[in-house]
């Protein structure tokens, strides 16, 4: 394989992620609320005095939940795909697949509380 080839190749891989990360952003309600909220945050990070860690920290649990939304998102795209009909299998993968989703956003909402709190409070006082 030559290094054109390697290239195009690569480029490709690109391009159908990015591919699907505008897809899941333009026609899924929840990662779009999921994105919402992830901007809310990145707005707070720029504006309040954060330290690296704390930047860091913030920006894995947006990329966590984002990330989850997307693998829930296609994991009910799948069911939906193979078994159309109503299934109680097919339900619990759902409903499974969506908690996992829940469970991080829950995780990541009281991480984000803990270092939002003090600077939003220190400069509301």
């Amino acid at each position: 394989m030559n290094i054109l080839a390697i290239t195009k190749h690569f480029i490709n891989k690109f391009k159908v992620a990015f591919e699907g990360l505008f897809f899941g952003l333009f026609h899924d309600s929840s990662i779009q609320i999921q994105f919402g909220l992830a901007v809310l945050v990145v707005v707070l990070i720029v504006i309040l005095p954060l330290s690296i860690i704390e930047i860091a920290m913030l920006l894995l649990l947006i990329g966590v939940v984002l990330a989850l939304e997307y693998i829930n998102t296609s994991i009910e795209w799948i069911c939906d795909a193979l078994i159309p009909q109503e299934n109680t299998d097919v339900k619990r993968i759902k409903d499974l697949a969506s908690a996992a989703v829940l469970w991080m956003s829950i995780l990541a909402a009281i991480i984000a509380f803990l270092i939002l709190y003090p600077p939003i409070k220190e400069i509301l006082l």
